[in-house]
């Protein structure tokens, strides 16, 4: 069996990652080739057509500047099919692109399986018919989706969280901090930007004014700002070095370390995305912000119009979840900024306060509702897809 695999996130190249191993393991002789980050990279035997930083961009701002570069791909992906003829294309994440890929592979009668669907439940909810018209199946990741996918009669599994197979739930905060070099008693903040230029560009400088407005409130002792490998530390870097009045903070920038540094910090200030729920799995106290292009705010406004909750922590405990009983802070549009930022990271440094222990008990109910299912995520979705095209076969 020959899948062509496309991946178009950092999050989403991981989740990837962890169901090909599986797949693999089930089929040793399946053959991978296509679009990957890091992670699909390393699996032995994957051929990369194309790195998936060509498809990274944030906003609809950022996007417009690439669409040259996603139409070639997007010819490249139907010539790929010419030569290789795969018996599959398995697509994750990054939805407008896949839907455009899933129309080219149609032509060659090629099926297309979806893994993490679009955010249909948030906003534009006519994709829905678009899902079930271009993919064989969809692999569900939330629990809240399954009602709108059976209301739809859309082919669908829920395959369970694979968070649950990438976290390093073993380890504890004593031993996270050791390997940091971190004291027992030094309170800690994790700060995540992101790590596309957009992001850096927006978030780091306001994010930074609160936590050095912290720092010098005698409020935290250290500052670790984890980046993915390859995830623009140069950048970060030249921005210390550009602004003297952060030099002398106590803060530790790296790479492919983020999990550790959540293990080990006492709060977090984080771009919302897949890390805020990768977060609360691991028991981090934090804050959910993002800030953007204006013209990405505009179109967020005006065409997307979304009034609920952004963060996947605050959606998995209640998709119909109002802003008073969020679970974690969301600082979005209006309410970004430093001011706020320090006034919802402050009480979550005090090992005491009711703010942290309500937000700590929340987030014991959203792991509840994402290890619902049991076993691996991973090895289940695998087994499914081979089920799947097993039954296509003998058709």
């Amino acid at each position: 069996m020959k899948l062509f695999i496309s991946s178009g996130e950092p999050s989403s190249d991981l989740h990837a990652s962890k169901f090909l191993a599986a797949l693999r393991v089930l089929d040793p002789s399946i053959e991978l080739y296509g679009i990957g980050g890091e992670n699909i990279k390393a699996i032995p035997g994957f051929r990369l057509k194309e790195d998936q930083r060509e498809l990274t961009a944030m906003g609809f701002a950022e996007v417009v500047g690439k669409l040259p570069k996603i139409a070639r791909l997007l010819n490249e992906v139907e010539m790929w099919a010419e030569d290789e003829c795969p018996d599959a294309a398995l697509v994750f994440d990054y939805p407008d692109f896949h839907f455009k890929v899933a129309e080219r592979l149609a032509r060659r009668n090629i099926p297309v399986f979806c893994f993490i669907p679009p955010k249909v439940w948030a906003w534009r909810s006519g994709r829905i018919h678009r899902l079930k018209k271009l993919y064989h199946h969809v692999f569900t990741i939330f629990p809240f989706e399954s009602g709108i996918f059976e209301k739809n009669n859309v082919p669908f599994t829920y395959m369970g969280n694979p968070l649950l197979d990438e976290l390093p739930f073993g380890i504890t905060k004593s031993q996270a901090r050791e390997q940091l070099g971190l004291g027992e008693r030094s309170r800690v903040l994790l700060m995540m930007p992101g790590s596309r230029s957009a992001e850096l560009k927006y978030l780091l400088e306001p994010m930074m004014v609160a936590v050095k407005r912290l720092y010098d409130m005698g409020r935290l002792d250290h500052i670790l700002i984890p980046l993915p490998k390859n995830g623009r530390r140069e950048a970060v870097e030249r921005w210390f070095d550009s602004h003297a009045d952060y030099r002398m903070l106590p803060v530790r920038i790296s790479e492919g370390d983020s999990h550790l540094a959540m293990i080990a910090a006492d709060a977090g200030l984080i771009k919302s995305g897949t890390s805020t729920l990768e977060a609360a799995l691991l028991n981090l106290p934090h804050v959910v912000t993002y800030h953007g292009h204006w013209l990405s705010k505009i179109v967020f406004h005006l065409v997307v119009r979304y009034t609920g909750a952004i963060s996947l922590v605050n959606l998995v405990d209640d998709l119909k979840i109002k802003k008073p009983n969020y679970i974690v802070p969301e600082l979005i549009l209006e309410d970004f900024g430093s001011e706020n930022f320090v006034k919802y990271l402050a009480p979550l440094l005090d090992a005491e306060s009711g703010e942290r222990k309500r937000m700590l008990e929340g987030f014991g109910r959203v792991y509840s509702k994402l290890s619902a299912f049991g076993g691996s995520p991973s090895r289940f979705a695998a087994e499914k897809f081979l089920k799947l095209m097993r039954e296509r076969s003998s058709k």
